[in-house]
């Protein structure tokens, strides 16, 4: 296993912004993951790795395990790679951009994919603030 010295972000992909009601958690992660391979000018298959962040998917959208989603929804599944769910609260997707920086810092991977998706605005304003304060210690 070699050490590198130098990891870069080559590709980037994203959806619009927005209140996309109409839009599924799995839509919008699928749309943004198939957009970053095609502006890195690689293939699915060059991927070994995917780490996918996501704080309040499984209580507003009822999506859990993010990063097996965008697996199974961008292709990278067919590779059988690791799809690695990362929740840090607030930080869950620069968690999930460090993963993939010590992955291929440390040699263990040469192209790692990362993916993030939120909907916060699927529920009322009160119900958000509800869940949100559970990122907060419940016993203040």
């Amino acid at each position: 296993m070699r050490i590198l010295s130098d990891v870069y972000i080559i590709g980037a992909g994203e959806t619009k912004f927005g209140e996309l009601w109409e839009r599924s958690l799995r839509e919008l992660a699928t749309e943004a993951g198939l957009r970053a391979i095609e502006s890195a000018g690689i293939f699915s298959k060059d991927v070994e790795v995917l780490y996918g962040s996501n704080t309040l998917g499984g209580a507003i959208n009822s999506q859990n395990d993010i990063g097996g989603l965008i697996s199974d929804f961008t292709g990278l599944a067919h590779n059988n790679i690791p799809a690695i769910t990362v929740e840090a609260s607030t930080a869950s997707g620069g968690a999930a951009v460090r993963e993939a920086y010590l992955g291929i810092r440390s040699g263990e991977y040469n192209v790692a994919a990362v993916g993030g998706v939120e909907k916060l605005t699927d529920l009322y304003g009160s119900q958000v603030l509800d869940l949100t304060s559970t990122l907060l210690d419940s016993e203040w």
